[in-house]
């Protein structure tokens, strides 16, 4: 092979090399700002959320949000999107499930009161995110966490709340405490919401 020849094909593989380059550093681009704008988008959506939450003129969309949107599928977007590029903290997971001694149970409104120990925390059952805390004539302080699936764990009668909007709840985390009954134990009232009903509290309980 003569060298006119050999300098064309060192030639020719340094064009493609370069061009193939070129062609990746090009996807990987049109990838990053994919990513981006779905996080940007992701963002927006949030903090439309917490200034119509504080607007009172606003304050539907929130409501319909909060009543309509999956949080917790949102979050899980984030995550699985930011996975590499964001280094994970996560705590460990929770082994095991939270006992709650059924014998101690009653039924309440929409859901069940379950009887504590005196200074027994409440804990979480599942996985979620704070969507809502609210006041109630009937139960008090009430705490709201969603989980992946959009079932809506409702936690009243609480004394005080340890998370606050849009924490990112682990089952098992301690969510606060209860009130105290005139039997001088804790107790706290427990309902679950999906699809625009009230699930039994107790077959919930046993599949978790």
């Amino acid at each position: 092979m003569n060298r006119r020849l050999k300098k064309i094909i060192k030639k020719r593989k340094h064009q493609q090399f370069y061009a193939n380059h070129y062609r990746e550093k090009k996807h990987y681009s049109i990838y990053i700002m994919k990513l981006f704008n779905q996080i940007l988008a992701s963002i927006i959506v949030l903090l439309c959320l917490l200034i119509s939450r504080s607007n009172e003129k606003l304050h539907f969309i929130y409501d319909y949000a909060s009543k309509n949107m999956n949080f917790m599928k949102v979050k899980r977007f984030v995550d699985n999107t930011l996975v590499g590029i964001i280094p994970n903290y996560q705590k460990d997971e929770f082994v095991g499930s939270i006992v709650i001694d059924l014998d101690n149970t009653k039924d309440y409104l929409n859901g069940i009161i379950i009887e504590t120990d005196y200074a027994e925390p409440v804990q979480a059952l599942t996985d979620g995110i704070v969507i809502r805390i609210y006041e109630d004539e009937s139960l008090g302080r009430v705490l709201v966490i969603q989980d992946e699936s959009g079932r809506e764990f409702h936690y009243g009668l609480l004394e005080n709340i340890e998370v606050g909007m849009y924490s990112i709840i682990s089952k098992g985390d301690v969510l606060g405490l209860g009130r105290i009954n005139e039997n001088f134990n804790g107790e706290y009232y427990l309902a679950i919401y999906y699809n625009k009903e009230y699930l039994d509290v107790i077959d919930v309980i046993n599949e978790e």
